[in-house]
């Protein structure tokens, strides 16, 4: 069998709740100028790399629920 969805959901709320509790403290402006670095930068501010990982985790997550669930209907 995949991997366990169970285990996939819970490290992905885990990172979904610390990355929300990085950007709870960022203002309008903050983020505003995260933005602006992206898009003027070379290379990638920490906060957006957190973001992606994040996507990263959240799409593997949805991979795996395709898989188990594929796995169950064979």
């Amino acid at each position: 069998m995949s991997e366990d969805p169970y285990y996939k959901l819970f490290d992905t709320l885990l990172s979904l709740r610390d990355t929300a509790e990085h950007f709870r403290i960022r203002s309008a402006q903050d983020l505003k100028k995260l933005i602006a670095s992206k898009l003027n930068g070379v290379r990638e501010p920490r906060d957006l790399q957190l973001l992606y990982k994040l996507e990263a985790m959240i799409t593997d997550l949805r991979k795996t629920l395709i898989i188990a669930k594929e796995e169950l209907e064979a």
